[in-house]
């Protein structure tokens, strides 16, 4: 697996777990498709003793938000197209990750595990048909129904951030003793937890139990809160060559000619990033001419949103619409406003949870305030 992650900060971290000198809490930050989750994943097995061995232990929790079904999906073309083998294992394991996020130790106290259990009935169903299934056209059927399920249970009941409860029941988990020799606990995009829920987690990490391995991913290190820092022993992911990324691309993937692993696994999006940013451009045109758009109609457009990684292109799009307000002086206080007011709407819906149409008509409001406030000043050109 080293060789498919080309991560210098993996082999110190085997190095650390080998040489017995590893702490109990560890911070792998990167970019996105740095291999970050997969080197987790990993050391859980090293920590375990067997391949795989994190998917079935009932000494290992996932926590955290992931746009996982665009994975999945890409590992369903492979197995369509490569029944069996590594295509299946691969596949498996990319469903696997999805589906321990909704452990009922983690939702315990949690009414949405009622409204989800019926979901994990039926992709529970549909993975153990799969197994033993060798017709390709059942195959494609079969993984359609999954990539369905996950896409539910993605979209509709995974929390963007942390909530304190899981943190919580988390904690009174870590603190039982393990039913073999060690616990593993790995949260994805620590950075992303609302201040409650970091103190909470804070707390378990200021006094860590003895038998369990704590390690957190981050794609912005800058944004974990310091205490947590100061708690944990960063291992530094950086982006891959080009070259790299081919091979894996082939070896992992199963597809020829591409180099961008991120460029790959997006194009699975059900909205191209680039028409979101048009949707996104034609959006803020209409605030400035005054108008006010359908947050409906923009929410159907980008295909509800769904993964997040669309909302945060249609934000993105209207950043870079309104960039050239950046340029002018006497524009320059629009241009802070509006930040202000896109970066709000992005945490209300990645922090916070509100649904990104709620997020989009309460947008509309605050972008049309700042053009009606403060336009008038500057002579209402440069837009």
């Amino acid at each position: 697996m080293s060789k498919v992650l080309a991560q210098d900060a993996y082999e110190l971290v085997l190095s650390d777990l080998h040489g017995g000198s590893l702490p109990g809490a560890l911070l792998f930050s990167g970019k996105e498709f740095s291999g970050k989750l997969t080197a987790a994943l990993d050391v859980a097995d090293a920590m375990f003793g067997g391949r795989s061995f994190w998917q079935e232990s009932p000494d290992f929790l996932l926590l955290g938000h992931r746009d996982c079904c665009l994975e999945i999906a890409a590992f369903a073309r492979r197995l369509e197209s490569s029944p069996g083998g590594e295509s299946l294992s691969l596949f498996l394991d990319s469903v696997r990750k999805l589906s321990l996020r909704f452990s009922q130790v983690l939702w315990d106290g949690d009414d949405s595990a009622k409204k989800f259990a019926q979901v994990l009935e039926e992709l529970d169903g549909d993975v153990g048909a799969l197994k033993s299934q060798s017709d390709p056209e059942k195959i494609g059927k079969l993984c359609a129904s999954i990539l369905k399920s996950c896409e539910k249970l993605e979209g509709d009941f995974l929390y963007e951030s942390v909530p304190i409860d899981q943190i919580r029941n988390m904690a009174s988990w870590a603190h039982d003793r393990p039913n073999f020799t060690k616990k593993v606990v790995v949260i994805e995009n620590a950075e992303l937890m609302l201040e409650s829920a970091r103190n909470s987690l804070l707390k378990i990490l200021e006094e860590p139990p003895r038998d369990v391995l704590f390690i957190l991913t981050t794609s912005n290190r800058g944004a974990v809160m310091q205490t947590i820092l100061s708690r944990v022993r960063t291992y530094q992911f950086t982006e891959r060559a080009a070259s790299v990324e081919s091979e894996i691309l082939s070896s992992v993937f199963g597809v020829e000619g591409m180099t961008g692993i991120a460029d790959y696994v997006r194009s699975f999006l059900p909205v191209a990033p680039s028409a979101v940013r048009e949707i996104a451009s034609r959006y803020y045109g209409a605030v400035c001419a005054g108008q006010i758009p359908s947050a409906s109609s923009v929410v159907d457009s980008c295909a509800k949103f769904k993964p997040r990684f669309l909302f945060s292109m249609f934000l993105k799009g209207i950043m870079d619409s309104c960039g050239n307000f950046a340029r002018s002086p006497r524009l320059s206080a629009v241009a802070f406003e509006n930040a202000r007011c896109v970066r709000e709407c992005w945490n209300a819906v990645s922090v916070y949870n509100q649904s990104p149409l709620a997020a989009i008509e309460h947008l509309t409001k605050e972008l049309s305030l700042v053009q009606r406030i403060m336009r008038p000043y500057d002579g209402g050109s440069d837009g």
